[in-house]
């Protein structure tokens, strides 16, 4: 797509990792939600936001088992 940078495999994986660009997404999603006025839209974003919460919750749980998990060589 034109004015977007592609990530490579590592970036790629990194943020999907990364519960607190989910938790950001959600809080954003929920800002528009507040700001527009048709409630088909306003409760597809506030769908949107929930979503990204459990996104951020796995995330969350992907990084725990990270921290834990045991250093192979």
């Amino acid at each position: 797509m034109e004015g977007t940078k592609a990530l490579s495999a590592d970036q790629s994986s990194r943020k999907r990792a990364d519960s607190g660009s989910w938790r950001a997404l959600a809080a954003q999603a929920r800002r528009n939600a507040n700001r527009v006025r048709d409630p088909n839209i306003k409760m597809t974003l506030l769908t949107i936001a929930e979503r990204l919460e459990r996104l951020a919750l796995r995330a969350r749980e992907l990084e725990r088992g990270a921290r834990n998990a045991p250093v192979r060589a």
